[in-house]
């Protein structure tokens, strides 16, 4: 109805604009993360183990989209979660490392 506000309607008004994609997966201990997001924000990666122990964290300032690298060659074979934290969005995605 014109002149009337927008109001969200369903699950599509509340889809992510962040783009999050984990490679290779499975991997040997070093993997990229493609991130690409709508503007620069401070973004955190924390990565857990399957217990949920937080074991690598890394924060990088004024980011905009990019890859980063990361090397869990120290940390045994297993499951691993990449969480992924930028303003009000918060996306997880799961690795497998295998050597």
């Amino acid at each position: 109805t014109p002149g009337l506000p927008a109001v969200p309607s369903g699950i599509a008004d509340n889809i992510s604009t962040m783009l999050f994609k984990v490679y290779p997966n499975p991997n040997n201990g070093n993997f990229y993360a493609d991130i690409i997001m709508p503007g620069t924000q401070i973004i955190q990666i924390n990565i857990y183990n399957a217990i949920g122990e937080l074991i690598k964290s890394r924060t990088e300032q004024d980011f905009y989209s990019g890859t980063l690298n990361f090397d869990l060659d120290a940390f045994p074979s297993g499951v691993y979660f990449v969480n992924l934290k930028a303003k009000a969005q918060n996306i997880t995605r799961r690795i497998i490392l295998q050597k």
